[in-house]
């Protein structure tokens, strides 16, 4: 039997009907640890669009992650199970 993809609702970052699916990491692999590089080539399909409506390309090169914002790259790496803390401090 063949390994199961991710399939993720993105309706958070990119709107209602959004997805991506995404190769899920394993125990070895999320235990080595891999770099942001690496996770972005792990989404092999999705139908993000830009601010033009127009499709993006997957982020597998510099390139098309460049088109990205912050928030959707977070978005992404979360799907991994990285988290990330706000920069926000508060009131002093």
């Amino acid at each position: 039997m063949a390994r199961q993809l991710k399939r993720v609702d993105c309706r958070a970052v990119q709107g209602d009907g959004a997805y991506m699916v995404i190769k899920p990491l394993t125990f070895a692999e999320r235990k080595a640890g891999v770099n942001v590089d690496v996770l972005l080539q792990r989404v092999v399909e999705w139908n993000w669009t830009d601010w033009d409506d127009q499709p993006l390309p997957l982020p597998h090169d510099e390139e098309s992650r460049e088109q990205l914002t912050d928030q959707e790259i977070e978005f992404i790496l979360t799907q991994f199970g990285l988290v990330f803390k706000s920069n926000d401090a508060g009131p002093n």
